[in-house]
């Protein structure tokens, strides 16, 4: 039996390869004539990094950087020595919510500027393609504050620059009352590299189905709030089309807080969903036609993983190979009868009720190794 671990890192616990590891000796408890290859995965957030250089191989720097509340901090970066000098971002490394504690997890006033660095940074280093990451992070700001970090400047309609509010770096405070964007010499030099955009989801940036409404809730935004973050976009994304001529509020666009819009307009990039491009580049499918059956997973299962994250995203392509797919998860919030349309077996960590802030590292390896014997044990009665 051939079997492929490809999980998604667990969001402030353990990493892609960390979880993978540790299923691997749940698996090994069960039987130890299991053929087991654990391959590292990003969707674009956390472990997009490790994942692409672990199959290509490369290095990590650091870059300082400011985090969603204007403090310093360091930021890693993935560089490769090809042709192109490929650099790696994600951006959760400055604006994510990992970096915070989780009562200064607010959305209202975080800034992704210290994105904005990291895209200096690799341009300082003579980068000609960039990967930016867009999962795990905590602003709404729509790119704002990325802009800001390259340049940008803005101006109300009475032609008065705006400042930032409650932040150093703009915030999705001030979306609502931009009307002017100036880039001065700046747009020519990030416009000089090859931008990939790789979006953890598929969400646009307005509307019932927009950036606010899907991950306000998730990000703690209040009713109000998600009305005003709405807003804010809204009027964001007119500017955006007014400066740049195009239309920003497309698929994609919505990830990370609508990054996904301000990077493809600032830097011309191209929108893509995360997982797609990261399975490209470590040569995934290859890897799954070797394998008999497929465990893949992430922290939680809900209804934000239809958007597009990368556990459903490997059921289905392990699906259209006929192999069969176990998923994995901490715990799971999404009815039985859709996680039947991905899934063959459902193996939950922990119970649905549990709270994030209550589980120790130790605790989360003791419950994957667990939960990963699991699966052996219906892998063995399945075969």
């Amino acid at each position: 039996m051939n079997i492929l671990i490809s999980t998604d890192s667990h969001k402030d616990f353990a990493s892609s390869q960390q979880v993978g590891e540790w299923i691997k000796c749940g698996l090994r408890e069960v039987s130890s004539d299991f053929n087991i290859n654990v391959l590292p995965i990003g969707d674009g957030g956390e472990g997009t990094i490790e994942a692409i250089l672990t199959a290509q191989g490369g290095q990590v720097i650091s870059c300082k950087v400011h985090d969603p509340l204007f403090r310093p901090r360091l930021a890693k970066i993935g560089m490769f020595n090809d042709a192109e000098r490929t650099a790696v971002i994600e951006i959760a490394e400055a604006s994510g919510s990992a970096v915070l504690a989780p009562h200064e997890r607010d959305t209202m006033l975080a800034t992704s500027f210290g994105t904005g660095e990291m895209i200096h940074c690799v341009l300082d280093r003579n980068c000609r393609h960039i990967i930016v990451g867009l999962g795990g992070s905590i602003v709404s700001d729509g790119g704002m504050g990325m802009a800001q970090a390259l340049g940008a400047r803005f101006y109300d309609t009475e032609g008065i620059e705006l400042s930032p509010e409650n932040n150093k770096g703009f915030n999705v405070l001030s979306l609502h009352r931009v009307a002017k964007i100036d880039m001065g010499n700046q747009l020519r030099r990030v416009h000089s590299v090859n931008v990939s955009i790789a979006a953890d989801v598929r969400t646009k940036l307005l509307g019932p189905q927009g950036q606010a409404a899907i991950f306000g809730p998730q990000k703690g935004a209040t009713p109000e709030q998600i009305e005003f973050i709405d807003e804010g976009l809204r009027n964001w994304s007119i500017v955006l089309h007014r400066t740049f001529g195009k239309n920003f509020d497309v698929e994609f666009a919505g990830a990370a807080g609508g990054l996904g819009a301000g990077l493809a307009a600032f830097l011309g990039g191209r929108l893509e969903l995360g997982i797609d491009l990261v399975l490209r580049e470590i040569d995934f499918e290859e890897k799954l036609n070797a394998s008999d059956l497929v465990i893949t997973g992430e922290g939680r299962l809900d209804k934000t993983s239809l958007h597009g994250k990368a556990s459903c995203v490997i059921a289905t392509k392990a699906q259209e190979m006929g192999k069969a797919v176990v998923g994995l998860f901490g715990v799971v919030l999404l009815d039985s009868e859709r996680s039947r349309e991905f899934f063959d077996k459902i193996i939950r960590a922990f119970p649905s009720g549990i709270q994030s802030d209550s589980i120790s590292i130790e605790k989360c390896k003791i419950g994957i190794i667990q939960a990963g014997k699991r699966a052996g044990e219906w892998i063995r009665a399945r075969n």
